[in-house]
């Protein structure tokens, strides 16, 4: 499993490239507010991290974050319930089909 550091890294290093700013600016307690990170690029970050750990990382469970913590935090809970085998595959109705799994990971984090 990836450790905490790696989390951190990872999301530090998908904030300065979608933001375009030097991730030695870019702290645990930096808030979205101050990094001027909108829905946009909170999806784009997303992406990234997905990316770089090889994870999904279940949008819907990332609501109400305010800082790069948050994150952090939120990620490793889920890669901790990832590990434990607690996800689960959400489901969604393809139009005029059967229910399908999107591939992705869901629990509340």
């Amino acid at each position: 499993m990836i450790d905490r550091e790696g989390v951190t890294r990872s999301v530090i290093a998908a904030i300065a490239k979608v933001r375009e700013l030097d991730e030695k600016n870019i702290t645990l307690e930096s808030t979205f507010d101050e990094l001027k990170v909108d829905s946009l690029d909170a999806m784009e970050i997303i992406f990234e991290v997905e990316e770089d750990l090889d994870f999904k990382v279940p949008t819907e469970q990332m609501t109400d974050l305010e800082t790069v913590k948050d994150v952090v935090d939120g990620i490793e809970r889920l890669l901790q319930l990832n590990a434990e085998g607690k996800l689960t595959q959400p489901t969604y109705k393809r139009p005029g089909g059967s229910p399908e799994t999107d591939g992705g990971a869901s629990a509340q984090v």
